[in-house]
């Protein structure tokens, strides 16, 4: 893939998720929660217009902190996954390795922080009539509820099992012995 002049010069050039300078934050990221990369050594590279320069290299990092995607990440930067995993897999590569992995954590706590507020506030499902939205109504998912409170500890293994089965029942999917309902009625 050719880059253009203006692409060449600005890694960020129509890429919204890549910040023009450190000071910019990452659309769709509240500025609170924007990723700074903490300074690093960039991978010294054969010096290229279209190679892994320090600049794309911030950036790419900076990219994986808001998409926690590799692949996403070195698209808005203008590069490839394979070259960016080949970046990460130098052995001169140490500072990117541990700027890259703390991105991707990053990533993955805000990929959580999802995840709970779907759980707890649910997602919006909007209502149409002849072509117009009327309403909205927000549809909870009790099976990501249950696996979250069974993920993150709320008691013992057997504890959590007893709790889902008991809340099952009460929702009417299990019968009062525990074995599934689905097949009657």
């Amino acid at each position: 893939m050719k880059n253009t002049d203006s692409q060449r010069n600005d890694v960020s050039a129509g890429n919204p998720l890549v910040p023009a300078s450190p000071s910019t934050p990452i659309v769709g990221l509240p500025p609170d929660a924007h990723y700074i990369a903490p300074p690093f050594d960039p991978v010294p590279v054969k010096p290229r217009h279209d190679g892994w320069t320090p600049a794309r290299q911030r950036g790419f990092v900076e990219a994986l902190a808001a998409t926690a995607c590799v692949a996403d990440a070195a698209s808005c930067v203008g590069m490839s996954e394979t070259s960016a995993y080949n970046l990460y897999a130098r052995p001169d590569a140490s500072a990117f390795r541990a700027a890259w992995d703390a991105a991707l954590q990053f990533g993955v706590v805000k990929l959580e922080a999802a995840i709970f507020s779907r759980a707890i506030h649910g997602v919006p499902v909007p209502h149409y009539y002849k072509g117009e939205l009327v309403g909205e109504h927000r549809k909870y998912n009790d099976r990501l509820a249950i696996f979250l409170m069974n993920h993150y500890g709320m008691g013992d293994e057997e504890e959590a099992m007893t709790r889902s089965v008991r809340y099952c029942q009460h929702l009417g999917w299990l019968g009062a012995a525990g074995e599934d309902g689905a097949g009657e009625g």
